[in-house]
């Protein structure tokens, strides 16, 4: 499997760089190969007939052989992210293994079996056995909603197929020189490591230096290694200066949703710009889509990888539903905890994996996928159900900004946006979100932050930016100029319907956010009919949330006959 693959590629290049690190200088195929086996030669004697091997590691040369060595045995490899603490690291190894290679000084406290990555390659045995037939091969925690960390078990066949594929889609050849960026415990640094060496290209490792100066280290590599390919996270390319990044030939933007606005400030500059959807259940990647012009809407996913499919289970009217992954070449499940497997996926059409991704996608007329947000990250506001994704889409689109999240607190949106000045910077936007968003969807209050907080994967964290409004005041309002008698009457007759004070309340205040219900609102229609002489219905007020400002729209559609 994985073994045979590669040797098909370094026998027709052997003298060819397969690593560029700086710890050990260049390492070319035919040496990567001998390391290899002397390699799987040290973890036969040193973990004997152990299945699962964990590794806590920083990127560099001798982790990224040693992991790639534990595979090829036929072992699965167990990678856990260094930056976790001591007892999570140990919480998520103690259902697999106690047999840990670790390249760090972490006081466990537990006995664990740890044996650093210079040891395992420094083997000087020529003694080898790589396994042929497929196997299970590597487990990877991806994170839940619950917070509970999900063990996601994969085999070589799967691996083999996926990194092939990717090769091709992210036009790997013997020139390409790949950024190894991601942590050995994100799927992405699969691709970086077998789809970069199955394409005969080079991996360069940059290790601690990226941790030290991210954006300083990249930058140079982009520069001095002549860095042709590299995979980021949205919120990473977007801080990266627009000069760093036209050296490269490909540009991989994957692990959350790429804003419209950072395609097109790249696409003419970049001669690969694409753009990849998959959850860690797919192996790394399920579709991709190549950014060659304009995007004027949500920049879409694109179509399935070959050996996938994408289905959109009980679409709604506009085709919205969930995505589901199909494919001989999924994850085979969550390792040992049959429960949670049962839950997500299924086995049908002779054999093929059915995984329900828990995102909401459609296929648009085009043919190409779009993603549209998690379905987790659907909430209710006074009853209605909106996706935040959604939201932050329309007020980047508008604003031209990546910086900008929007979150739920106590029934009611907040937008929270990176300012140096903390001031507003958004007093005109909910004009404008009311041609594209119902009321309900739109923030009524926004805050200003230092910097948008991110977690592990790279993806805004928004469990951190709750904190921050409920820990925060005041926050900026959005108040109306409008101070005209229209306004003052219509806002008088909602605050005597609601029984509270008229300072309360301002042209965009919610209805329901103000403590509203039905009762309210059947007040409120009255006397707005009785006033203005109208017939507004109950539905105008319940069904799309009003404020007093979309209220007035209404009330003069209705005089004017052209509702």
């Amino acid at each position: 499997m994985l073994a045979e693959r590669l040797l098909r590629v370094i026998e027709s290049q052997p003298e060819a760089i397969a690593i560029r690190d700086f710890q050990m200088g260049d390492i070319t195929y035919s040496k990567l190969w001998e390391l290899l086996k002397s390699s799987s030669n040290a973890i036969d004697k040193i973990f004997k007939t152990e299945k699962y091997i964990g590794i806590v590691a920083d990127q560099d040369a001798y982790a990224v052989i040693a992991y790639m060595a534990v595979m090829l045995t036929g072992r699965v490899i167990v990678p856990i992210d260094p930056r976790h603490d001591a007892k999570l690291i140990e919480q998520m190894l103690e259902p697999f293994t106690s047999k840990v290679i670790c390249g760090l000084e972490i006081n466990f406290r537990t006995i664990l079996n740890t044996v650093s990555p210079k040891d395992v390659v420094g083997s000087k045995s020529t003694n080898y056995y790589f396994r042929t037939e497929n196997s299970d091969t590597y487990i990877l925690h991806t994170s839940g909603t619950t917070g509970m960390a999900k063990p996601v078990l994969a085999d070589q066949a799967a691996l083999k197929h996926v990194a092939d594929a990717l090769a091709k889609k992210y036009h790997v050849t013997p020139r390409s020189r790949v950024l190894q960026f991601a942590y050995l415990s994100f799927d992405s640094s699969l691709i970086e490591i077998w789809g970069t060496l199955f394409g005969g290209g080079t991996i360069v490792i940059a290790g601690k230096k990226l941790r030290e100066d991210l954006y300083g280290c990249i930058e140079g590599l982009l520069t001095s290694q002549q860095i042709t390919s590299v995979t980021l996270p949205p919120s990473v390319a977007s801080g990266i200066r627009d000069e760093c990044l036209r050296n490269l030939d490909t540009l991989i933007l994957a692990g959350d949703e790429c804003p419209t606005e950072l395609a097109n400030r790249l696409y003419k500059h970049i001669p690969h710009l694409i753009n990849a959807y998959g959850p860690t259940e797919s192996i790394v990647c399920a579709t991709t889509f190549e950014i060659h012009e304009r995007q004027e809407s949500r920049v879409p996913i694109g179509m399935p990888l070959l050996g996938m499919e994408v289905i959109i289970s009980n679409p709604d009217s506009n085709g919205y539903g969930e995505m589901i992954l199909v494919s001989s070449y999924l994850a085979k499940g969550y390792a040992r905890d049959e429960l949670r497997t049962s839950k997500k996926f299924s086995i049908k059409d002779g054999g093929r994996l059915y995984y329900r991704s828990g995102d909401i996608g459609r296929v648009r007329s085009d043919g190409q996928y779009e993603f549209l947000g998690r379905i987790d990250n659907q909430v209710k506001i006074s009853g209605q159900r909106i996706e935040l994704e959604g939201i932050e889409a329309q007020i980047r689109k508008i604003t031209k900004r990546n910086d900008v999240a929007v979150v739920a607190v106590s029934n009611k949106l907040y937008g929270l946006y990176v300012s140096k000045t903390h001031l507003s910077e958004f007093d005109d936007l909910t004009a404008s979100l009311m041609t594209s968003l119902p009321s309900y969807a739109i923030p009524k209050s926004y805050l200003p932050i230092n910097v948008m907080p991110l977690d592990l994967n790279g993806k805004i964290d928004r469990k951190a930016l709750k904190l921050l409004v409920l820990g925060t005041r005041p926050l900026v309002e959005i108040v109306p100029r409008e101070s005209d008698e229209q306004h003052e009457k219509i806002i008088s007759l909602w605050a005597k319907s609601l029984g509270i004070s008229q300072d309360n309340i301002h042209s965009n205040s919610g209805f329901f956010s103000l403590g509203g219900d039905s009762l309210g609102a059947l007040k409120l229609v009255k006397a707005v009919n009785d006033y203005y002489g109208t017939n507004l219905r109950l539905s105008e007020v319940i069904a799309d949330p009003a404020t007093p400002a979309s209220m007035l729209e209404t009330v003069e559609k209705h005089k004017t006959g052209k509702w």
